[in-house]
């Protein structure tokens, strides 16, 4: 007699498995409704259901904003809650109620942070915010159905992804054009989720017992290091998929980065395995790097597992400094600037000239062989061997702001040329170089402001001028080192037409006495 009963409770059938970007709340009352069933109590299967939201779901709106929802957000809800109704034919529905099973609280500003909806004591409370940013700005209309709809689609059960463009990835705060609606694969996940919960209501109804449909995801190895490898090189990983449950493994995939890929996963039959490539584009990558690739699976223990990418990309050479250099000149005589150039172990290349774009800077090749700080590699100095490139600024240098372009051309054959670029000023300049006021209403008062400045010597303003226009001049010290004023120019309105005039200051500096700044726009 026991064997029968043995027999029967392994012949039972297995409940409906969730999809792949399913809630963890909602896969818990899945598999607990399940376990109720499998034991014949219905009743209590019954009570464990009504947590999940369905087929008519629940809700209820607070105003939270303290000023009113005003046009963006008043009807919001029932065009959110059409978007799912008509997608699924009228499989969902949604009612205002005060026995909510979503709150919908609308707040003025969004909080900084994680502000996806979350489930609190049973119910699904969704914080939409009708305006972000500082200074204030409202958030589009089809914005705020966006965020209803996801907190509606979350509350059926499908998991929000780290998306644009999808009414359940990330929020979007652009004016979206065209209907709002699911996708193909987000509606396909709802009507799973539906369908499921359905079958649940069958099987309490008909007194059906199941047993409860538990996919496992085992996945291996989950931590995988390529070592180091030349930047642009494209390894692949080797990841071994089981399925140790009892109903079908569903998948879909997130990656932390553009540069990671993974082939389109197809479904796990309870007890196959498959073998997956996971890889990543180390094109433009240097030093050492963790990508990571997130594996959403239909396991309701673990529905999100990551497969860690580990690599140090190492290109043929480096160019120290990577980054636009500021170089001050000297008011009087040459100024000098080393860039360290060095390839690795193994990857040695040979620097064959260096070319300016000016005459006045001249620029002379040498060994190198000396510690370096290169921080996409290291915080401390490292023995390098390469070249040094001396870059002189000759006394005739050109006053003022400017930048100085260098071609380093080598015997690489994946980068022949490097281009540098220095930013150089010589005695006072004006950043920027002129006050543009491009196109400005013609009565309304526009200010412009730019810093004037030298990179190593102080300085006083002792006057100023300015012809054309109906303009004003404030001067303000911007350090308090003395070595640079922010000057701000405001248009006072009445003129018509374009706008062109010239400010003078002057100083005490003794080689610096008048600074010329050209002043252009125009008015409409």
């Amino acid at each position: 007699m026991l064997s029968i009963l043995l027999l029967l409770s392994v012949q039972l059938p297995v409940g409906p498995h969730l999809p792949a970007r399913t809630m963890p709340e909602i896969h818990a009352i899945n598999i607990r409704v399940q376990e109720l069933l499998k034991e014949s109590k219905f009743d209590e299967a019954a009570e464990a259901l009504k947590s999940w939201p369905g087929p008519t779901i629940r809700y209820r709106v607070i105003d939270s904003t303290g000023t009113g929802l005003g046009e963006n957000a008043i009807g919001a809800d029932k065009e959110a809650a059409n978007v799912w109704r008509e997608s699924t034919e009228n499989r969902v529905s949604f009612e205002v109620s005060d026995d909510e099973q979503v709150i919908l609280e609308f707040i003025r500003t969004a909080p900084p942070g994680d502000n996806l909806p979350k489930w609190v004591d049973g119910k699904l409370h969704a914080k939409i915010a009708l305006g972000y940013g500082e200074p204030r700005r409202e958030m589009p209309r089809r914005s705020v159905i966006m965020a209803i709809a996801k907190a509606f689609g979350m509350a059926i059960g499908h998991a929000p992804m780290q998306r644009h463009g999808f009414i359940m990835g990330v929020d979007d705060r652009l004016e979206m054009v065209g209907h709002v609606g699911p996708t193909s694969a987000e509606l396909d996940n709802v009507m799973h989720l539906l369908e499921a919960r359905e079958r649940l209501e069958l099987a309490i109804k008909t007194k059906t017992q199941l047993t409860p449909a538990k996919p496992k995801l085992v996945m291996t190895p989950t931590d995988v290091n390529f070592g180091i490898i030349d930047e642009g090189d494209k390894p692949r990983a080797q990841i071994m998929l089981k399925n140790a449950g009892n109903a079908p493994l569903e998948f879909a995939v997130d990656a932390s980065c553009r540069c990671l890929y993974l082939q389109t996963i197809e479904p796990l039959a309870p007890g196959e395995t498959r073998v997956v490539e996971p890889g990543v584009d180390s094109t433009g990558f240097m030093g050492r790097q963790a990508k990571e690739i997130y594996i959403h699976s239909s396991d309701p223990v673990e529905p999100t597992q990551s497969i860690a990418l580990r690599f140090e990309s190492v290109p043929e050479y480096r160019v120290v400094p990577d980054a636009i250099q500021r170089i001050a000149l000297a008011d009087d005589g040459p100024t000098t600037f080393e860039i360290i150039v060095y390839s690795f172990p193994g990857r040695a290349i040979r620097v064959m000239s260096v070319r300016a774009n000016l005459p006045e800077a001249k620029t002379e090749i040498l060994p190198f062989n000396g510690d370096v700080v290169d921080q996409a590699f290291s915080k401390e100095p490292i023995r390098r061997t390469g070249y040094k490139i001396k870059v002189t600024f000759l006394p005739e240098f050109r006053s003022g702001s400017g930048f100085l372009n260098l071609a380093i051309e080598t015997d690489s054959h994946s980068r022949p040329l490097h281009h540098v670029t220095l930013q150089t000023q010589k005695g006072i300049a004006a950043s920027p170089p002129s006050a543009y006021f491009g196109g400005i209403p013609t009565d309304e008062k526009t200010s412009r402001s730019f810093r004037i400045s030298h990179p190593t010597e102080r300085f006083k303003i002792v006057d100023f001028s300015l012809e054309g226009g109906p303009f004003t001049i404030e001067t303000t010290p911007d350090d308090s080192d003395g070595f640079g004023y922010r000057v701000t120019v405001t248009y006072n309105g009445g003129h018509k037409g374009p706008i062109s005039g010239q400010i003078t200051i002057k100083t005490d500096h003794p080689k610096y006495k008048e600074i010329t700044v050209p002043l252009t726009g125009h008015t409409r």
